[in-house]
This record gives C-alpha cells, structure tokens and sequence, in this order.
C-alpha cells in the first residue's frame, strides 16, 4: 500500500469511527428526546436484524450448558427474620439458610421495579456467573446481611453475548457507513457501565425487548464492578429450565479501601496488611452467636 492509499485508508478509518459513535448517539439523544425515536430505534432494528441475528450470528449467539450454575444475591430485609415463609432461618445442624426459591427468583409481574433489561413491572431474572460478582452488582454496605441464591440450569438456553469483542466485516461497515466495531462496542458498553438519570437504562430495555420477541432466551454483559465477570439476563426463567438448587447467608464484612494523598503521592489503605479480610474463625463465631438469636429454627 503506497502513502497515498494509506492516508486515504486512515481517513477512512477515522471517519467511520466518527459516525459510528455519531449514530449511536443519535439513538441515544432520541431516546431522552423522543425527536426522532422511531426512526432512531428502527435503524438499530434493521442492524441486530442482519448482524447480530445473521450474518455474526455465530460471533452473538452463544450456546449455556445443561448444568451451569449461576447466582445471584439481595441484601436481606431485617423485617424478613422471623417470616419463615421467605425461608430465611436456621438449621438444627447449625446452618443459615437465606430467601427460599420464590423469593430468590424474579419478582412477580408487575411488582418489581425497573432494571438495565427490564422497565417496571416486567420481570426477568437476573444472575451473576459467580458468586464475587453476584454480590458486589447489588452494592451491599459494610454490616449488610445476603442472600446468595444458586441456580443451576436444566435445559441448554441460547442467549445474545454482548460481552466479548467481536470482529466484522469491512463490507458492512462500508454499507452501513461506519465502523461496525466501534458501534457495537458503543451498544455493548450499555450493558455495563453504570448509567443515571431519567431513561437511564431506557436503551438496554428497548434492545432487550427486541431480542426477547425473536425467542431468544436471554443477554450475556460484562461485569463493571469485577473484571473477567458476567451478568446475565435471563427472559426464559421457567422453573423447568432453570433450578433454584440452595441459599445461603453472607455478610458483608469487609474490604479494602484505597485513598490517595496527591501532596505526598502515596495511598491510605484502609486495610494494608489484608488482615481483616480473611476469614477469622473466632470473629466469625461471635456474628453466628448474633445470628442464632436474630434467626427462627426451620423446621
């Protein structure tokens, strides 16, 4: 390739960049806007239909075992102790048991309030691919009491992996006018970063909508909060397909805090040595007393 052809290559490059974020942007603005929505939301259609459906298929649609665990956790209710009926309580051999299968499930239809895959009243049932992960998407406070169900699935389930990166095609790119790679990692990024405000998470809910009618059984995203992990958003939720196997009780104990001192460039670490991380059988036994106190007997 001469320097010519490069530059021209380069430019390109940059400009379908450019209007990919552009394009993204536009359905973004229409969605607080609602100027436009239509039209806006149907160009996104158009590309899940002939991309992530079609032609990258293979890149999108990803098989789930028969088998795969899965979890997810709630900051237990104090006013949830003594109803045994939600299955929280203790065991004769000394154990904690948190939410029972109903109420470690998704909540009722038109119950629950609105998620990044759902609006209000709609119910999925979100889950975590493990249990680190699981924990920290809820944002416990230090002291807070989890349930930490685990779900183990019954039938393989198809679902729409948004959390790797894919490659594409420089004809599409070329049909469509901008970088397919970068507008999917636009969309992708939706599903991860934390989002505020009004309609926050109104595009994930559209997208998720969209793929929901065409059978899919649900969506795949990355983790913000832990690198390497995935949350899941499952619309095929029946009990037949996927198991509520156990729960247990966590607490929310400790972890470790960096503050950074700009004057003296160095960092306040709120637990150096990592002493109070590790589990400590002694200190464990005095919250276990409290707990025993705190919880009814199942029977």
């Amino acid at each position: 390739m001469d320097e010519k052809q490069e530059f021209i290559e380069t430019m390109n490059s940059w400009g379908w960049s450019v209007n990919a974020r552009n394009n993204f942007n536009k359905f973004i603005d229409a969605i607080h806007s609602e100027d436009g929505l239509i039209t806006e939301v149907q160009k996104i259609y158009s590309i899940i239909d002939d991309i992530v459906l079609e032609k990258e298929a293979a890149q999108f649609k990803v098989h789930l075992d028969t088998g795969t665990e899965y979890y997810r956790a709630r900051i237990i209710n104090p006013e949830d102790d003594s109803d045994l009926e939600k299955g929280i309580g203790k065991t004769l051999d000394g154990k904690f048991l948190g939410y029972n299968d109903v109420n470690s499930r998704e909540p009722l239809l038109g119950i629950g309030g609105e998620g990044r895959n759902n609006i209000a009243g709609i119910s999925y049932l979100y889950v975590a691919s493990d249990p680190e992960v699981a924990c920290m998407e809820i944002k416990s406070q230090f002291g807070d009491l989890i349930s930490l169900a685990k779900f183990e699935l019954l039938k393989p389930l198809y679902v729409i992996d948004f959390a790797s990166e894919k490659t594409f095609q420089r004809k599409d790119t070329e049909f469509y006018g901008m970088s397919m790679g970068v507008f999917f990692s636009q969309l992708m990024l939706r599903f991860t970063q934390p989002v505020s405000g009004d309609n926050a998470y109104r595009a994930t809910q559209i997208i998720s909508d969209y793929l929901r009618k065409t059978g899919i059984d649900g969506i795949k995203y990355r983790s913000f909060l832990v690198p390497g992990g995935f949350n899941y958003t499952f619309f095929n939720c029946h009990p037949k397909t996927i198991k509520f196997c156990e729960s247990k009780i966590l607490l929310h104990k400790q972890a470790n805090h960096s503050f950074w001192d700009f004057n003296d460039e160095t960092e306040i670490m709120s637990n150096r040595d990592g002493r109070f991380l590790a589990y400590d059988k002694n200190i464990a036994e005095e919250h276990k007393k409290h707990l025993r106190q705190r919880f009814n007997r199942i029977k």
